[in-house]
C-alpha cells in the first residue's frame, strides 16, 4: 500500500500505537507529521527519519491545533489524520469526580473532535482527505473501573459516524480502528491477571501488537479503502467474536 505524495499527521506518536502508525506510514512513502505532547526518546528517534516533521505541544491548546493544520505549515496541507492521542485512566465510577470526568472526556473525545474539525475544514476545501480515529474495544465492551474512558471512546465512534456522513460529499472519509488489548512495556507485570485472562479467551492466543493496529490504519488511509467511510474496524484477534468473552 503506497502513500507516496501524501502528508499524514499522527497524534500521540511518542510511543506505542502512534509510533507504530508513524513508522508504517513512513515505510509506505508518506511524509509524516509526528505529534507528541512532549519530546519522548521515541519521538526524537522518529524525527531522525527522512520525511518526518515533529510537532510537540498540547492538543487542548486551540492555537496549537490550528497551527498544525495551517496552510502555511512547513509540511503543507494534511491529507491523512490519525487521531491517536488520548489518556487511559482507571477509577471506580462512584469515586470519579466531575473534574476527572471533564479531564478524561476532553483528553480523548475533545482533542479528537478538535483535530478532526480542523482537518475537515482544510480537506473540504481541497475535495479530499482521510481521517482515522483510534477507538477502543472498551467502547462496546467496557473495561473494569474505566467508565469515563469507555464513554469517551464510545463518543469517538459516534463522532466518526457523524463526521463521515457530513464530510463524504466533500470527498473526505472518516473511519475508526478499535484495538483490543495491545502489548506495551510493563503490561504483563502491571496487570498479570488481565493479560492471562485475555490470552485464555482470545482465539488468537496472543496480545495485539502496535503494528497490527498500524496496518489497519494504513489500509483505511490507502486507495484500497476509497469507498469505506463511517466504519469501525475492530482489531482484536477475534476475542469480540468469541462466545465466552
Amino acid at each position: 500500500m503506497d502513500l507516496s505524495g501524501s502528508t499524514a499527521l499522527v497524534t500521540g506518536a511518542g510511543g506505542g500505537i502512534g509510533e507504530a502508525v508513524a513508522e508504517r506510514f513512513l515505510d509506505a512513502g508518506a511524509t509524516v507529521v509526528a505529534h507528541g505532547r512532549t519530546l519522548t526518546p521515541s519521538l526524537a528517534a522518529l524525527g531522525e527519519r527522512s520525511g518526518t516533521h515533529l510537532a510537540v505541544g498540547d492538543l487542548e491548546d486551540a492555537a496549537f491545533v490550528q497551527n498544525l493544520f495551517a496552510q502555511s505549515a512547513p509540511y503543507g496541507p494534511i491529507d491523512v489524520l490519525v487521531n491517536n492521542a488520548g489518556s487511559y485512566p482507571s477509577r471506580p465510577l462512584l469515586e470519579t469526580g466531575d473534574e476527572e470526568v471533564e479531564r478524561v472526556v476532553r483528553g480523548n473525545l475533545g482533542i479528537t473532535f478538535s483535530c478532526l474539525r480542523e482537518a475537515g475544514r482544510s480537506m473540504r476545501g481541497r475535495g479530499r482527505g482521510v481521517v482515522v480515529n483510534i477507538g477502543s474495544l472498551n467502547a462496546s465492551r467496557p473495561g473494569h473501573e474505566q467508565a469515563v474512558y469507555d464513554s469517551a471512546k464510545a463518543g469517538i465512534l459516534a463522532l466518526t459516524r457523524a463526521a463521515a456522513v457530513e464530510l463524504a460529499p466533500y470527498g473526505v472519509r472518516v473511519n475508526a480502528v478499535s484495538p483490543g488489548l495491545v502489548d506495551r512495556p510493563g503490561l504483563g507485570s502491571a496487570w498479570p491477571e488481565g493479560v492471562a485472562g485475555w490470552l485464555a479467551r482470545s482465539p488468537s492466543r496472543r496480545l495485539g501488537r502496535p503494528r497490527d493496529v498500524a496496518d489497519a490504519c494504513l489500509f483505511l488511509a490507502s486507495p484500497l479503502a476509497t469507498w469505506i467511510t463511517g466504519q469501525e474496524l475492530v482489531v482484536d484477534g477475534g476475542i469480540s467474536a468469541a462466545s465466552d468473552y
